[in-house]
């Protein structure tokens, strides 16, 4: 389910080598001395107390059979490995048991058709005078085992109880769908439950959704579309990424209005999401004409709608749940389901829930509870300590507010002044006398990220901490803010321009060796953030992908990775406003390859490179032992395999510490003194 008219349903940090290793490494296992050296006394009693300890510590995994599929994966170690930083708060999927019990008689009421020689349920005949067309069968698969079972007294196998029943203030149709529903919610045991137990929750919402749909000029039992979706649970969110007691998507909620980033996510604001599904709703029926169309669409997205019926060129929403392949299975099951729950509701005494007590009503807007205007910078401590409430209770009353801190407004929609922050009935009045000096000692300034910015330079044009800025950002460790998003910075600094920075700290460029030099250009380095593309750096600085990839022998279909440098040239009077470039006079240029390069990388891990000869009977075992090399690292470095044999004469080089280099070189010096025998 879920809200998904413009957005399909799927869904920058570095790695810590450490926590990697400490998540996906297994310990290598190794041989014991002890084995082998006979048993004594005290052997036997230490082993026994070493086993003692093992039973009442943690419990060992048992092996995984051969062929059962993996364990569950490090979902955080995943994530910090690709990268991903999502720009809304992505919470774990949680149902109510009502919407699994909903899910579940979807399954039973309609399982898959069973192969047969009838004609195909969309199969149908048109008469030439042009009558009515003759549906052949009417295309609902055979229930495989009733799961509802009338008692001999009802009347459910008559029209006239289907007569009876009150109608919802939308246009229904009882259709076949609808009807095995109804029957199934009346005549059977658990139908009955479910109807009882969704009467029951309904008292969170129901009047105030009413009143708000009302408001908006639509009929007031579309209640019930929120019921399906959520349950009336305010906080849920769907595998897909739908949230609230509408389910909007995100970028469906950004359309129609509501914040969706990391501190403030409005689909859990049950006031302000149903002002955004009310205006989705209108948008769909002033399209679509047919509230049928329009809820399937509110399911499935009403591009979906619209190709299906220019597709199979019918508007006609229960044709086209009889097409093969005319609508997904849930969109054709979720508008019969509203329907049927909403003439269930409205005839709670035909249906058994008439005398159900209903759940208190939840705070819904102002309805309840006292709404703040509250300024950027705020945290929800400092509102708590301001209405002298507990944390909890103000984190109740606030489900859409999920960071620390109150987010800047340029993340709002515009015309924002500050940020709605609900406390108990009788506590606003308190409030406003506390918050201004907390806003005022709270006020902090802001700055849009820009190309090549990261955590780190915002951090020395500042004149502040990473730590500091991931704090008053919500950002997690070495998280980049990728271009355009607004963070919190300290007020009243001007920042120091890349010139200013380099003054203290140089950055180092190992760009390759490049011929080209025109009179009229300047080269300029960029230095890559974590996400960020050749096509992306080359469109924001006005010059060609295949330049960019000829001055720096890069690849532009791989991503660009933190601590890399890509050498630009640029026209002398080009100024790329929203990118960060460090000039060429601020950075510290290493060829690719030079003695300079190998003198940085080298001694930057204590060891110098040396050339050296191989002698008579030198092998890579014996060179890496004399050299303090392992046999894998002198591979790499002379990119050659350990397995090919060393004749006499041959050069190897070598990266080996000072000191030990020093040591060999004087006793060489010293043999080629000694006299010879």
């Amino acid at each position: 389910m879920g809200c998904g008219g413009f957005e399909s349903r799927r869904r920058g940090t570095r790695i810590v080598v450490g926590a990697l290793v400490g998540a996906l490494g297994a310990g290598s296992s190794g041989s014991t001395s002890a084995a082998a050296e006979p048993a004594t006394a005290t052997a036997t009693a230490g082993a026994k107390k070493g086993k003692a300890k093992a039973k009442k510590g943690k419990r060992r995994p048992k092996p995984r059979a051969p062929g059962s599929a993996p364990g569950a994966p490090n979902a955080q170690v995943r994530q910090a490995l690709r990268g991903d930083a999502p720009d809304h708060a992505v919470a774990p999927p949680r149902e109510s048991p009502e919407l699994a019990m909903m899910r579940a008689l979807d399954r039973a009421l309609f399982p898959p058709p069973r192969p047969s020689s009838r004609p195909e349920p969309w199969a149908e005949t048109v008469d030439i005078d042009g009558s009515t067309p003759r549906a052949q069968t009417s295309g609902l698969p055979a229930p495989a085992t009733p799961v509802a079972q009338a008692s001999p007294a009802s009347s459910s196998s008559s029209p006239d109880w289907l007569a009876t029943l009150a109608r919802p203030d939308f246009p229904v149709r009882l259709d076949a769908q609808v009807v095995r529903y109804l029957r199934y919610y009346r005549d059977d045991a658990r139908g009955r439950k479910l109807i009882a137990a969704l009467a029951r929750k309904s008292g969170r919402y129901i009047d105030a959704l009413r009143r708000a749909l009302a408001a908006h000029g639509l009929p007031r039992d579309l209640c019930w579309l929120a019921m399906v979706e959520s349950g009336y649970d305010a906080t849920i969110h769907s595998h897909a990424g739908a949230a609230g007691l509408w389910q909007f998507m995100p970028a469906t909620g950004r359309i129609y209005g509501l914040t969706v980033n990391r501190r403030v996510d409005e689909r859990l604001d049950p006031e302000r999401s149903t002002v955004a599904a009310a205006r989705h709703l209108h948008d769909l029926h002033q399209r679509f004409g047919s509230w049928a169309l329009a809820f399937g669409a509110y399911n499935m997205g009403y591009g979906g709608m619209l190709a299906a019926i220019r597709r199979f060129n019918t508007n006609d929403f229960w044709r086209l749940t009889r097409i093969e392949a005319g609508l997904p299975y849930e969109t054709a099951r979720y508008v019969p389901k509203i329907m049927a729950l909403a003439i269930a509701m409205n005839n709670c005494k035909a249906f058994g829930c008439d005398g159900m007590a209903r759940d208190p009503a939840r705070p819904f807007g102002d309805e309840g509870a006292d709404a703040l205007s509250v300024a950027p910078g705020v945290t929800l401590d400092d509102v708590a300590d301001a209405v002298d409430v507990g944390r909890d209770a103000l984190t109740d009353l606030n489900p859409h507010l999920i960071g620390s801190r109150l987010p800047p407004l340029e993340t709002a929609p515009p015309g924002r002044k500050g940020w709605t922050v609900y406390v108990p009935v009788g506590k606003g009045a308190k409030a406003k006398g506390e918050l201004p000096a907390i806003q005022k000692r709270r006020r902090l300034g802001t700055h849009r990220v820009r190309l090549g910015e990261s955590t780190a330079t915002l951090a020395a044009a500042y004149g502040t901490s990473v730590g500091v800025l991931e704090a008053w950002n919500d950002l997690r460790r070495r998280e980049s803010a990728r271009p355009g998003r607004v963070l919190f910075v300290p007020r009243g600094r001007k920042p120091k321009s890349p010139h200013e920075i380099a003054a203290t700290k140089r950055p180092v460029a190992v760009v390759p060796r490049v011929s080209f030099s025109p009179p009229d250009r300047r080269r300029v380095f960029y230095a890559p953030v974590f996400g960020d593309t050749v096509e992306q750096v080359a469109r924001a600085c006005g010059v060609a992908v295949d330049d960019v990839v000829r001055w720096n022998r890069t690849r532009a279909d791989a991503r660009l990775q933190e601590g890399m440098h890509l050498q630009l040239f640029l026209p002398r009077d080009a100024q790329p406003a929203d990118v960060w470039l460090w000039e060429e006079a601020d950075v510290t240029v290493t060829p690719l390859g030079s003695e300079a390069f190998f003198e940085r990388v080298v001694s930057s891990r204590g060891r110098a490179r040396r050339k050296v000869t191989v002698r008579e009977g030198d092998t890579w075992r014996a060179l890496g032992r004399r050299y303090g090399c392992s046999v894998g690292y002198l591979e790499r470095i002379n990119r050659r395999s350990r397995y090919e044999a060393l004749r006499p004469g041959d050069t190897i080089i070598v990266y080996a510490q000072k000191s030990r280099l020093e040591a060999i070189e004087r006793a060489e010096a010293e043999r080629k003194r000694a006299p010879k025998p």
